[in-house]
């Protein structure tokens, strides 16, 4: 057998398979015998049917067996010889397979380039600080009032007003056509609130049960959401049930009863801990991807194009999960991956450079790393640590758990030496509770 490799790009070889004609007619031969034994044709024998007739009618049907037991069998040998490791399925592409002759076909494979991660250590990065105000502490607290709320039929009878529970029939038109995932019975929401619709709040204000309302949206062209962005659509909303929302007091009473606290001075005081925690881990987290995307900027790469595309799928598809969207069409799914790509190809390299600074600098998951981290995983699923690590068990588990103790070993190592720059956020950041 012979392999010849050509360098497309650094991430990209083409390698051209020649398998000799001996070897072809070897495995011809192997598929017409075990045709001949197995087939039952009107007149003849089994086992006695004349090479002939098999050729004329199963010629094709071998000819494409043979050609995919020879790539089968031989495409692993040609990645070895070449010393290659795909970053995905290779795709391969034959020529017609002739009995007597030499049967050639091409593997395209894509990898990732040898590589030395560089200019990792002293990397300037800013870090945000959230000071947490009483702003953030009383909405917080207003939150959890909402959660408790309990609902009742106005009175005396009215239309609908912000802050009111409503359950509508909907249905959504985009030139006449219904709008696939933009429809339902019996929905619920909170007018006021977010819902993906924009100005719905004012087109239903003052509906009441029973009353049916139409208007047309016109979204923007940045919409995420591909099958709306820039596209001018109907709505046609049935309100079925209006309700208020009733919020208890917020006082020691309601300290006892939802924070498990002996009054409101000391939910305060929980609430804002909390929200400090929060904060920290938010800046922490900020924090480490800002580090990431300096070091991405100090080590350009080329990235397979199938790694890439890959991620942003996955980021599309949570992106439609997110949007409550889980039935979206192929096409909607691809136009949303593409706006999701220049940030996954970042995402790859960062994972990528985590690697290879883990090779470096011999940052390893040592069995005390990985019992640690199960046990930090138990924790934030509140599981014990024993039946985490028992259903963490697999091949395929235990890679993916070492991979994020390394990560986590090359996070802490840059951070330690990084130049970090503290920066005071605004009132209206540091504000944010979600």
């Amino acid at each position: 057998m012979q392999v010849e490799m050509e360098d497309i790009s650094p991430v990209e070889k083409k390698l051209t398979v020649i398998i000799p004609a001996e070897r072809v007619q070897d495995e011809v031969e192997e598929v017409y015998a075990e045709i001949g034994k197995s087939v039952r044709i009107k007149g003849f024998r089994p086992g006695k049917v004349p090479r002939p007739h098999l050729e004329r009618l199963f010629g094709d049907e071998v000819k494409n067996r043979v050609g995919s037991k020879l790539i089968q069998d031989t495409f692993q040998t040609a990645l070895d010889r070449k010393q290659l490791k795909p970053v995905s399925e290779p795709a391969a592409e034959p020529s017609p397979v002739e009995p007597g002759r030499d049967f050639t076909y091409t593997l395209r494979v894509e990898v990732m380039p040898p590589f030395e991660a560089r200019d990792y250590q002293g990397l300037e990065v800013e870090q945000e600080v959230y000071e947490v105000k009483e702003a953030a502490v009383d909405a917080a607290l207003e939150q959890m009032r909402e959660q408790q709320a309990t609902l009742r039929d106005p009175e005396p009878a009215r239309g609908a007003e912000p802050g009111d529970v409503l359950v509508v029939d909907l249905s959504a038109k985009h030139e006449g056509k219904p709008l696939a995932g933009e429809r339902g019975k019996g929905l619920r929401f909170i007018l006021g609130k977010e819902t993906g619709i924009p100005d719905l709040d004012r087109h239903l204000a003052g509906a009441k049960p029973g009353e049916t309302r139409a208007f047309e949206v016109r979204y923007p062209q940045e919409d995420s959401r591909p099958e709306l962005a820039g596209k001018t659509i109907a709505y046609t909303v049935a309100l079925k049930e209006l309700k208020e929302r009733v919020l208890p007091a917020l006082d020691d009473e309601f300290a006892k009863d939802q924070g498990n606290c002996s009054n409101l001075d000391e939910l305060r005081a929980k609430t804002r801990t909390g929200l400090e925690s929060y904060n920290a881990e938010r800046s922490r987290r900020k924090l480490e991807q800002a580090m990431l995307d300096r070091l991405v900027e100090k080590n350009p790469m080329e990235v397979p194009p199938s790694l890439a595309h890959r991620r942003a799928e996955e980021m599309a598809r949570s992106a439609l999960m997110f949007m409550r969207q889980r039935q979206a069409s192929e096409e909607v799914l691809h136009q949303l991956a593409e706006k999701f790509e220049d940030q996954a190809k970042k995402e790859v390299k960062a994972a990528y450079l985590i690697e290879a600074i883990g090779r470096q600098e011999n940052l390893t998951a040592g069995e005390a790393e990985i019992q640690k981290k199960i046990e930090e995983l138990a924790g934030r699923q509140q599981v014990h640590p024993d039946k985490l690590k028992d259903r963490l068990s697999g091949a395929e588990e235990q890679k993916r758990l070492q991979s994020q103790v390394v990560e986590d070993r090359v996070l802490a190592f840059l951070l330690e030496r990084a130049k970090i720059k503290m920066k005071q956020v605004s009132a209206e950041e540091s504000a944010e509770v979600k």
